[in-house]
Order: structure tokens, then C-alpha cells, then sequence
């Protein structure tokens, strides 16, 4: 639940400084809107300054060495692991990346585009994170990995809806908005159990490398996602992203049946 709950606070910024600020620059302009985002950026440091943190005791180990790092990519089944946090979300970060440009293309206003980020989509993964958290504690890992990459695709697969049938603006909110609450039960998901395979010793260094490959992942289907989106047009676009979500629901099938993976893990 503790992911679901970090999680959520990511979609909040994202509400704030993705969604928000697109409605108040389509009414203020550019100027207003980078100083309420500047003044945004630094209210954290009114806590963050004052906080003083506690003290470790040394444990005589020290920093993790490079073989520390290396023992990481020797464990039992991670490679497919690692696969799995390359492909997961591939599929989904490329349809989010082209989907504003795509509410544009079909003509929606700042404002528009805006409101379905803000309050509709980013707010629809703030509570998928939420409710990602919950069902987690009740699937476990091993369930909830491949029954979230199931409604991540299916996510992803609704947008095939506006982009090809119906560009209705309520059927668009309806899209977004179950679009975004799989990203948020997915992320959830990811996020627990990368935390899981860290080891406690370097478990720092560990969540560093997996959300690093997951980032890796996720950018580089971004930066190729508009050049297949301006070749192949929306439809097959979407239609390709979703063939890559279920790349990823199968990758986690092959991962479930590994049970030295899940030692120790619920």
C-alpha cells in the first residue's frame, strides 16, 4: 500500500504541474504560468530545509563496489526480471507520449487538454495507484504483476477507440481517464517490486538500477514513438503500443513460472 500511496503523490505533481498548468497558460499566458511554477518548485524547501536527518552508525562495509553492483545481475531468474521492467510499460509510456499531440491533431484547446490531464486523467492514475496499493495486498506480487500488465493493455487498447471510431469529447474523457487508472495500478505494481528484489544491504544502489533500466525503457519508446506515430498514423500507432503492452503481459507469464524469482517475495 506504501507504493500505491507514493505512487499517488506522483500522479499529484502531475495534476499540478502537467494538467493544471496547461489551463492556467491558455488563460494567463506563458509568463504567469512559469512564475507559479517556479514559486510551485520551491515550496518543498519550507520542510526540507529545516529537516535535520538522523545519524547512521558505519556498518563497516562500506560504499557498494562495482561487484557489489555486478552480484546484482547474477541472481536467479533476473534477467528476465530486467526484461520485464524494459518492456512493462514500454507500451503505455509510448501511447501517453503521443497523447497530447493526438488531442491536438483532432483539435482540442489547451484548455481541453488540460482538464483531461489534470482532472480527469492524472487524477483517474492518482486513484488506480491507490487502488493498485489495495488490491496488490490482496493478489500478492506474482498475481497482481500479470493481472495489471492484463489492464495495462487494455487500457492502452481503449484509445484505438477515439483514434478510430469516436472523437466524442465525453468518450475521450472516458478513454483517458481508464488509460491512466491502469498506468497507476501498473506503476504500483513495478514499483513494490523492485523494492522487493533489493537487496538489504544495497538496496539503494539495487532500486537505482532497476527504475534506471525502466527510465532507459520508457524514454527510448518515447523518443521512437513519434516517428512511428507520424509514419503509421494514430490508429496503427495505438494499435502497435497495445501489441507491446501484451509483449510485456507475456514476458510476466514466463516470469510467474520462475519460482526461484519469487523466494521470499509474496
Amino acid at each position: 500500500m506504501g507504493n500505491g500511496i507514493q505512487n499517488a503523490a506522483n500522479f499529484f505533481g502531475a495534476i499540478l504541474g502537467g494538467g493544471l498548468m496547461l489551463i492556467l497558460l491558455d488563460r494567463w499566458g506563458w509568463t504567469i504560468s512559469f512564475l507559479l511554477m517556479a514559486i510551485a518548485l520551491a515550496l518543498p524547501l519550507v520542510f526540507v530545509l529545516p529537516h535535520r536527518e538522523k545519524s547512521v552508525k558505519p556498518t563497516g562495509k562500506g560504499l557498494p563496489n562495482f561487484k557489489a553492483i555486478a552480484d546484482f545481475f547474477y541472481r536467479p531468474q533476473i534477467k528476465t526480471w530486467l526484461l520485464v521492467l524494459f518492456v512493462y510499460q514500454m507500451g503505455s509510456s509510448m501511447a501517453s507520449a503521443m497523447l497530447k499531440p493526438f488531442l491536438v491533431d483532432i483539435g482540442l484547446s489547451l484548455q481541453d487538454i488540460g482538464s483531461l490531464n489534470s482532472l480527469v486523467g492524472y487524477t483517474s492514475g492518482l486513484i488506480g495507484s491507490l487502488v493498485g496499493g489495495l488490491l496488490l495486498n490482496y493478489w500478492g506480487y506474482k498475481r497482481g504483476l500479470i493481472n495489471f500488465a492484463l489492464f495495462n493493455a487494455i487500457g492502452v487498447a481503449c484509445l484505438l477507440i477515439p483514434a478510430s471510431i469516436a472523437k466524442d469529447l465525453s468518450i475521450i474523457y472516458l478513454v483517458v481517464a481508464l488509460h491512466q487508472f491502469t498506468v497507476g495500478m501498473a506503476t504500483t505494481v513495478m514499483m513494490a517490486l523492485m523494492m522487493s528484489q533489493s537487496r538489504l544491504e544495497t538496496a539503494g544502489t539495487d532500486y537505482t538500477l532497476q527504475t534506471s533500466l525502466q527510465t532507459i525503457g520508457g524514454i527510448g519508446a518515447i523518443v521512437v514513438g513519434g516517428a512511428i506515430a507520424d509514419g503509421l498514423g494514430y490508429t496503427n500507432f495505438f494499435g502497435l503500443c497495445t501489441l507491446v503492452c501484451l509483449l510485456g503481459v507475456f514476458l510476466c507469464f514466463k516470469l510467474s513460472t520462475w519460482h526461484s524469482f519469487w523466494q521470499g517475495v509474496r
